[in-house]
């Protein structure tokens, strides 16, 4: 199944409306201001806002038309992505990343890297297309996200970007199927198994005579741009002898996302493809470990940690036939 998404840009009617309703509110608030002190800093401050704001309103119109332009001239089936004429395209991968400034606002930056000269293009078969995708976001949507796909370098869409994410046949295989901890008559044992996109297992845990807090956790740390994220996930905390997890960050349809220049970040494309935050997904270009930790409190904290490695479901050997 394929499915096709803007990210990024609003319609055309809502950029509109937007700057429409932020005009009439500058000047009702001028208006009831007339006479006072207030006004005349208001107005101070409109002679610099107004030009950002129409800057602003004249990208989000040309982007809006670019795209309604792009999609209009687009025929999408389950094979293919065929175009009503011909563009001047590079390919290349999409970097978008997110960060949280210190006041808790969010930022993004994107930049499109091509990685070929610069082709005419009438129709994409989507079984050809490079997929492959890397998704490391945090719960406050710090993280970073890499797409391959192509960007339209000439014309009326010019800044148009086509980006592909398919599902992906890995695994997250842990380099230990198990990791166990002891510590005198207290043991905590994970059972690991990888399924596709993700883990599946169990944690075991036998106390003593205090209370274990035990934690099973997936971490990750990817370099994009001279950035460096950090990004980790819960997988289990036990709080009985038992408890089984099934972490699965798989795609299952192949999408088709549609932005303009600079304007996809990290979260609108978690928000776009309905993806839970904390996120690890896709192949992750960075280290991938498992850590499993045993608090005994006023005692003892043990924590072990092991290597996870990406494979490739179609090599597998009938040893990780369960996966299929």
């Amino acid at each position: 199944m394929v499915k096709i998404i803007i990210a990024g840009v609003p319609p055309e009617n809502i950029v509109y409306i937007k700057f429409t309703t932020i005009i009439s509110f500058l000047v009702v608030l001028l208006a009831l201001t007339y006479g006072q002190k207030l006004f005349y800093d208001l107005l101070c401050v409109l002679v610099f806002l107004i030009p950002l704001l129409t800057m602003n309103f004249i990208k989000s119109v040309k982007a809006s038309k670019a795209v309604k332009k792009f999609l209009k001239d687009c025929i999408i089936s389950d094979k293919e992505l065929k175009l009503k004429r011909e563009y001047r395209v590079k390919w290349g991968v999409l970097e978008t990343l997110g960060h949280r400034t210190l006041s808790g606002l969010y930022s993004h930056d994107t930049f499109f890297i091509p990685n070929s000269n610069t082709i005419r293009l009438r129709k994409v078969e989507l079984n050809n297309v490079d997929g492959d995708f890397c998704i490391v976001m945090s719960k406050m949507g710090t993280g970073a996200a890499l797409l391959s796909g192509f960007k339209i370098f000439e014309g009326e869409c010019k800044g148009v970007t086509v980006v592909f994410v398919k599902p992906q046949n890995i695994a997250y295989k842990p380099v230990e199927d198990g990791i166990i901890l002891k510590y005198r008559e207290y043991v905590v044992e994970a059972s690991i198994k990888p399924c596709r996109g993700g883990f599946q297992g169990s944690v075991y845990v036998y106390e003593g005579d205090k209370k274990l807090y035990v934690k099973l956790i997936l971490n990750c740390m990817i370099k994009v741009e001279n950035s460096v994220f950090k990004n980790k996930i819960v997988l289990a905390r036990p709080k009985n002898f038992l408890e089984k997890f099934n972490y699965n960050a798989d795609i299952n349809k192949t999408y088709i996302i549609v932005t303009y220049e600079k304007n996809i970040s990290p979260i609108t494309l978690a928000k776009k493809l309905k993806l839970k935050l904390p996120l690890i997904a896709g192949n992750v270009k960075g280290k991938l470990t498992l850590e499993l930790t045993m608090k005994i409190p006023f005692r003892k904290k043990l924590t072990k940690r092991t290597a996870v490695k990406i494979i490739k479901l179609k090599t597998l050997t009938s040893e990780y036939s369960y996966i299929l």
